[in-house]
């Protein structure tokens, strides 16, 4: 059976009453990685049947805007606590009905960690923001404290002017 494509799936219904947002991504991925289309849900787990082009929108408790946005070439899943991303294009937004993107990560592979709220890496990461471009190997993005780590061949560029921070002393 051809893995499904283009899904897109808003987050809010798995996430009412329940803390954290990964948890949802699992529950999204064992429904379609174990749900025929034509029978409803099924009990049967396929760990090995990759779903492909898929988009997962995430909504913050309180008012219901987009939190974030994580897509992806291809999601394995391999265990209720990990799944495997190819080509992962995160989207973090500021919050609020303009829907501003705060920060965008994207790597060619992550592990997403769900009993931790965590993705990480070893491969290459760029994460841009307003004023900043950051980019390196061996990363981790923590949902919960809002931070992204990058431990590898860091490369870090600002667009910002920082009077009086470079001066030649005399």
């Amino acid at each position: 059976m051809k893995p499904h494509t283009s899904i897109s799936v808003p987050a809010r219904p798995f996430l009412q009453g329940r803390p954290g947002t990964w948890p949802a991504l699992v529950a999204v991925l064992t429904l379609l990685a174990g749900a025929p289309p034509d029978r409803g849900l099924h009990a049967q787990m396929v760990p090995d049947a990759p779903i492909e082009d898929f988009r997962l929108p995430m909504f913050d408790d309180d008012q219901g805007y987009r939190a974030w946005d994580l897509r992806g070439d291809q999601a394995l899943y391999l265990s209720a606590d990990r799944i495997d991303v190819i080509g992962m294009r995160l989207r973090v937004f500021a919050g609020g009905p303009e829907e501003r993107i705060r920060m965008t990560i994207v790597s060619p592979e992550a592990h997403v960690l769900a009993d931790r709220n965590e993705a990480r890496g070893e491969d290459g990461i760029l994460v841009t923001g307003d004023n900043y471009r950051a980019e390196g190997t061996t990363w981790t993005w923590e949902r919960d404290n809002d931070r992204v780590r990058i431990s590898g061949d860091v490369r870090v560029t600002f667009r910002e002017e920082f009077e009086g921070f470079l001066m030649v002393l005399p």
